[in-house]
């Protein structure tokens, strides 16, 4: 008898409990714009390129669902990638008629289109009646919609989605009970997609110095966000 009263008592602790962490959370949700860039990253090779070069540049909109101690988003951007290439000096064998040398950078741009799933942990501390700041740290899924080149689709060998590593600060400024206005800037680091992975695994055996190198680069977030449930 003893035992079934220490457990009832234990389950309504603990039912209690949550009820109390669950009131504690305040739900949002929300949207607004964004600008996002990765200043390098990709696979490298000191074979045939003397320096190569892949950053992009986007921005695009997205809503987010917040419960306090965490963040849902989802985004679209839409942006333009930057390749530089500075090609080593190179001749063709005697099959040509002329020998031909070229060496100098080359540049080409595409555009594309991307998915973005992020979901960040936060930490708020309330610095005022209306002023929240907060820590934040998490992944974002980068999905690969399309991408072009001088209007022509490009095909990729294996999947070009990324998986982003990010962190950074976000504030969040209370116009109203319900409504807030919330800033973020998020830096993130950029994993090997399986695209890249296939490229250096079928071209390792010409180029035994292919290598990646890790994307990088910020996110600056505005948005506006609406309060279900206020404390």
């Amino acid at each position: 008898m003893n035992i079934k009263k220490a457990a009832a008592s234990t389950i309504i602790g603990l039912a209690l409990g949550m009820i109390s962490i669950t009131s504690a959370i305040d739900m949002s949700t929300g949207g607004g714009v964004f600008f996002s860039n990765s200043f390098d990253g990709g696979n490298k090779s000191d074979f045939l390129y003397k320096s190569q070069k892949y950053s992009w540049m986007g921005g695009g909109f997205n809503v987010f669902f917040d419960a306090t101690y965490a963040e849902l988003g989802v985004g679209i951007t839409l942006g333009s990638t930057i390749w530089e290439t500075l090609i080593n000096e190179a001749s063709f064998d005697d099959d040509y008629d002329d020998d031909c040398y070229y060496s100098g950078w080359n540049t080409e741009f595409t555009a594309f289109k991307a998915l973005n799933i992020s979901l960040l942990a936060k930490y708020p501390f309330l610095l005022s009646e209306s002023f929240s700041l907060f820590p934040m740290a998490g992944v974002d899924y980068q999905w690969h919609l399309s991408e072009k080149y001088r209007g022509i689709n490009i095909e990729y060998w294996d999947n070009p989605n990324r998986l982003w590593l990010k962190f950074g600060v976000g504030a969040d400024y209370s116009v109203t009970d319900k409504i807030y206005i919330r800033h973020t800037l998020l830096y993130g680091i950029g994993l090997s997609s399986k695209a890249e992975r296939y490229g250096r695994e079928a071209f390792s055996s010409i180029d035994e110095d292919l290598y990646f190198k890790l994307h990088h680069g910020f996110t600056f977030k505005a948005g506006v966000g609406y309060r279900f449930l206020v404390n």
